[in-house]
């Protein structure tokens, strides 16, 4: 396993999945958002 690290920088590996993370979670805000029955934001 530390044979992994020589070749990667922690903290990019660290910003990298914190910034995919993010985006995976707007990603499925936004398609449950656009489904009618998990809509929080439209009235009932």
């Amino acid at each position: 396993m530390h044979k992994i690290w020589q070749y990667f920088s922690p903290s990019v590996i660290l910003v990298a999945m914190v910034g995919f993370l993010f985006i995976l979670a707007l990603f499925i805000h936004f398609v449950l958002l656009s489904t009618a029955e998990f809509n929080w934001l439209g009235g009932m």
